[in-house]
């Protein structure tokens, strides 16, 4: 893909890459702050080294200095004394540095079994991840992630829809939004989010990095027409010819332009991607995408399909 090649040509004039962050390799390579992922994955791919970006731990570079030298021969309490912080900050600062993933940790005697998903958890998760889903930090005294789920009042059924589709415990409420935006008005949401588990920080740890969320490409490729359902109820609008687009404009490029890869080689949909790096299903593969995915719809979402109830 262009952007990998553009990274291949520059890298090697860079010196010092354990040196700098990933912004700072970013800059240096002269790619927008936008495909930073693109870097990530180039430099994850190889097991090419960076310097952890310290925003949120400003402690971070003497840590690790000592970590280097001690290791785990003196405990997480040892660190979380000597640097004035929680042992959950201590952990952070492992999991920034990619010493150890939250994922990988052992559940503390007040944290609950892993969740077992099911197959139908997972592509809800992954189509909300997709969409208008989020899977929480770490943040102060705080293990685990949780997902969390948000619609604009007009969609609350179907949120409820997917509340229902999860076999994991959930809890909900509602909200009223003022939004200082001059072309958005003042509404009520509805969040619906699980309770915190080890099980969700493997989703944190795929589908997050120092730039926000990027789309996890071994999880993608395990989509079908329920995950795809639910990304599409989220993000998809109908288009004025007839068929469907989806908004895409928060992931890098690269990323889109795998997804456009993806869906042509398991499923024979066809897409464009605009300047705007949304994508748009073709007109021929309207159908098919409607076949797959119909099934899964909600009754209240059905409208993006140009219907107004089922058959």
């Amino acid at each position: 893909m262009r952007i990998l090649k553009t990274i291949e040509e520059r890298l090697p004039a860079i010196e010092n890459i354990a040196g700098k962050t990933l912004n700072e390799i970013t800059s240096e390579l002269k790619i927008d702050k936008a495909d930073a992922c693109n870097v990530r994955h180039y430099l994850k791919k190889r097991n090419i080294k960076y310097l952890p970006s310290n925003r949120g731990y400003p402690n971070l570079y003497p840590f690790l200095e000592e970590y280097k030298e001690k290791g785990d021969s003196v405990s997480l309490e040892y660190y979380a004394d000597k640097y004035d912080c929680k042992v959950q900050k201590v952990k952070g600062m492992l999991s920034r540095a990619n010493i150890v993933k939250r994922s990988e940790y052992v559940a503390s005697s007040r944290s609950k079994p892993p969740i077992q998903f099911t197959e139908v958890d997972k592509q809800v998760i992954l189509g909300s991840l997709l969409g208008d889903g989020s899977v929480s930090g770490y943040t102060k005294g705080h293990d685990n992630s949780r997902l969390s789920i948000q619609h604009s009042e007009a969609q609350f059924d179907y949120l409820r829809y997917k509340e229902s589709l999860l076999s994991c415990k959930t809890s909900s409420h509602t909200a009223f939004i003022v939004d200082k935006r001059p072309e958005w008005k003042n509404h009520w949401v509805m969040s619906v989010r699980t309770s915190e588990n080890v099980a969700f920080n493997q989703y944190r740890d795929r589908w997050y990095g120092e730039n926000g969320k990027f789309v996890c490409r071994k999880d993608f490729d395990t989509i079908t027409g329920l995950g795809l359902a639910i990304w599409i109820m989220d993000d998809g609008s109908r288009t004025t010819d007839g068929s469907i687009s989806i908004a895409t404009m928060s992931f890098c490029r690269d990323d889109v332009e795998y997804i456009q890869y993806r869906l042509r080689e398991k499923f024979n949909i066809l897409i464009t991607i605009h300047a705007d790096n949304n994508i748009r299903v073709s007109k021929a593969s309207f159908p098919l995408i409607k076949e797959l995915t119909l099934p899964y719809f909600h009754e209240s979402m059905l409208y993006k399909f140009g219907a107004s109830k089922m058959g």
